[in-house]
């Protein structure tokens, strides 16, 4: 109970000061990741195979691979 009184004494304090910068009381901004590469070379045939090998957990069989890097965007039809 004690964890949920400091947490609202700390909320009050934060909108507290937001009210005097003339800020929101809640940041709505949200950042992903770092870094990205240009469109023209986002979702390449092997970021595709890497992407799929994370998810799987493990390496990906010959059929796999091949589905993979053919289901890129930028593989070369």
């Amino acid at each position: 109970m004690a964890d949920q009184q400091d947490t609202r004494r700390d909320q009050d304090e934060w909108d507290d000061v937001a009210a005097r910068l003339d800020t929101p009381a809640h940041d709505d901004f949200v950042q992903h990741g770092g870094q990205e590469p240009a469109d023209d070379v986002q979702d390449r045939p092997e970021q595709n195979v890497g992407y799929d090998e994370a998810v799987k957990g493990g390496p990906l069989t010959e059929e796999e691979r091949r589905r993979s890097e053919e289901e890129s965007p930028l593989s070369e039809e």
